[in-house]
């Protein structure tokens, strides 16, 4: 295929041929008509504001398609929006309607939630150093988890929790887990040393809509490997909540001293993934 040239250079003071006329024209008419098999457009312009190509639809219709042996394959819309058949569409605004689906072994989708299918996404993240107080159970960190975050069956959560223990010590310690006012786990009165971490894992996986299987992994004491008073613990609890397409549900962490010495069991970090199946 080759681009359009001069058939014939018409000289001043000369016969015009018809057929030559015919010629030039035909070149013209054949690309515009659709029916060129040896001529394609190639439209070249050098400006620093101007554009190389300007189509002007008048009224409601498309502004252009582009076709493959007469199907359509993609179109700009009388909105301006990009659309391949195949595919979402691209808006003026740039923004693609969700869920995307990119191509591939598997496919990789993003839905409307931000969230990528089979992907886990950060939606929770404090570094806010939160203390308990005085007697009782007290609430550190938690977050509300939005419903229908566990929609499908198999969707799970990953919650990793950890923090400090003050100088004042050895006191009895205590921790209570929570989803959905209820207890992932309570650990009852420990007995750890001074200056001392801690940290928590727990994955959380929907059963069913009113169902969640938790897996909890604990570990606390010294800040140095081989310290006396280490505390290590897991655990697995299979949960009745309400409903996870119709309530959000409350992630929490709690923590008391059994001594009423405020501040001994501090919490200075959380991070929450959500991962969705479908």
């Amino acid at each position: 295929m080759a681009v359009l040239t001069r058939i014939t250079d018409f000289i001043p003071n000369t016969l015009i041929v018809s057929q030559e006329v015919d010629d030039e024209f035909n070149q013209l008419v054949n690309i515009l008509s659709g029916v060129s098999t040896n001529k394609d457009a190639l439209i070249k312009y050098s400006d620093g504001s101007g554009a190389v190509l300007r189509v002007d639809q008048l009224g409601a219709g498309l502004i252009q398609q582009w076709l493959q042996n007469g199907s359509v394959k993609s179109r700009i819309n009388n909105n301006g929006s990009f659309e391949s058949i195949a595919g979402p569409a691209l808006a003026a605004s740039q923004t693609i309607t969700a869920p995307l689906t990119i191509d591939g072994s598997p496919d990789i989708i993003l839905k409307a939630n931000g969230q990528i299918v089979g992907y886990p996404r950060k939606i929770f993240s404090s570094t806010t150093s939160v203390g308990n107080v005085g007697a009782g159970l007290d609430s550190l960190h938690s977050f509300s988890l939005p419903a229908a975050s566990l929609a499908t069956d198999g969707d799970s959560i990953d919650w990793t929790s950890s923090g400090s223990l003050a100088t004042a010590g050895p006191h009895n310690r205590r921790w209570v887990f929570s989803i959905g006012g209820q207890t992932i786990r309570d650990t009852g009165n420990i007995s750890l040393t001074n200056n001392a971490l801690w940290t928590t894992i727990i994955n959380a996986v929907r059963v069913s809509d009113t169902t969640i299987r938790c897996s909890f992994m604990m570990n606390a004491g010294g800040s140095n490997v081989g310290a006396t008073n280490f505390f290590t613990y897991g655990w697995n609890a299979l949960l009745t909540v309400s409903s996870l397409m119709s309530n959000g549900q409350t992630i929490l962490v709690q923590a008391e001293d059994a001594n009423a010495a405020n501040d001994n069991i501090t919490q200075n970090l959380s991070t929450i993934y959500l991962t969705q199946t479908a």
